[in-house]
């Protein structure tokens, strides 16, 4: 017995965009490269982010930081033996802090985002089809991408759920018009769509 093909049965998809600037979430809210880990904790916390750009004070991106680049720290500090942050905890919630109990640690609480972040960063331009765009993400086995202006400025970010966001089912019509470079729709399939999902979800 012939095995039929599911994605013969599902219609095709378009990517709802042409440009990274039609695919990225505007003005991504950053972090400047001079927080410290504290800094960072309660940026990430306080919003919800599990991670976000960090940028040097002219806002070009120079990595990302995210919850898991907090707690690997937290996790080196603990096996190196040291209460880590307990002054600062301490100090914020108005509790004694014991004798010693923060010995040898002021040091890395006051570690620079720069020591601490994530330093690959991926940029695109704000013209950059968007073929071009999803094609470098999957290249990459990146889940996000940044999108900067002429002077390297961060003007926006790419994440695979942007990417899905703007994927559309196409609905088949009677009369068949051509592709033109006019067309916001660029032709998609099943395979590339679960490919990225599969990229976000392993994130």
């Amino acid at each position: 017995m012939k095995r039929l093909d599911r994605t013969q049965s599902l219609p095709a998809m378009m990517l709802d965009a042409r440009t990274a600037e039609d695919l990225m979430t505007s003005n991504p809210v950053s972090i400047r490269a001079s927080a410290t880990l504290w800094e960072a904790v309660t940026f990430l916390t306080d919003r919800g982010f599990s991670a976000a750009p960090v940028i040097d004070e002219a806002g070009r991106p120079l990595g990302v930081i995210s919850r898991t680049d907090l707690l690997l720290r937290l996790h080196e500090e603990q096996s190196a033996g040291r209460s880590f942050g307990a002054a600062e905890h301490n100090e914020r919630h108005g509790n004694p802090t014991a004798p010693g109990e923060d010995a040898g640690i002021g040091e890395t609480s006051e570690m620079s985002l720069r020591d601490l972040m994530t330093k690959g960063v991926f940029c695109v331009a704000p013209g950059t089809p968007a073929p071009q765009v999803v094609a470098r993400m999957l290249g990459l086995r990146v889940h996000r991408l940044f999108v900067v202006d002429e002077q390297g400025v961060l003007i926006g970010l790419i994440s695979a759920v942007d990417v899905l966001q703007k994927l559309r089912l196409s609905m088949p019509t009677e009369t068949s018009v051509p592709t033109t470079a006019a067309s916001a729709h660029t032709p998609w399939n099943w395979s590339s769509a679960r490919r990225i999902f599969r990229a976000y979800s392993k994130r």
